[in-house]
């Protein structure tokens, strides 16, 4: 008896990856925990601002692209733990699940890097 409880506290929910960035297209989602994401860069955007690139893993080019081909033309969001950061209309198929987050601060780039380098949400106890 007390094997089967210590099972089920070692597989529960606590030692669950959240789910840090969430892609929503009008016909689906595509989530990813910290070990699915293989690149986070600071960069600048094509208007001189700080935004942060984040790349998923390989693995999900394929689906990546198959989706966006399906939905050009549609506004997607782009979520960090839950919360929208950007909402662009998706203009042209992307190959790579790769991904820029445009937004008006360094500080709220700072914010973003910080909670996707630390893989933890907001709220949520670190491990």
């Amino acid at each position: 008896m007390r094997w089967a409880g210590l099972f089920v506290l070692l597989t529960g929910p606590a030692f669950a990856d959240p789910v840090l960035i969430s892609i929503d297209f009008p016909t689906e989602s595509i989530t990813a925990a910290g070990a699915d994401i293989a690149l986070i860069e600071r960069i600048l955007d094509m208007n001189g601002n700080p935004a942060l690139r984040v790349g998923l893993h390989p693995s999900f080019d394929a689906r990546f692209a198959e989706i966006t081909q399906e939905n050009i033309g549609e506004v997607i969001a782009i979520r960090v733990c839950g919360e929208i950061v950007v909402e662009p209309v998706l203009h042209t198929q992307l190959p790579k699940a790769d991904v820029i987050l445009t937004v008006r601060t360094a500080a709220e780039v700072n914010r973003l890097d910080e909670i996707l380098t630390t893989m933890t949400c907001p709220g949520q106890p670190v491990s």
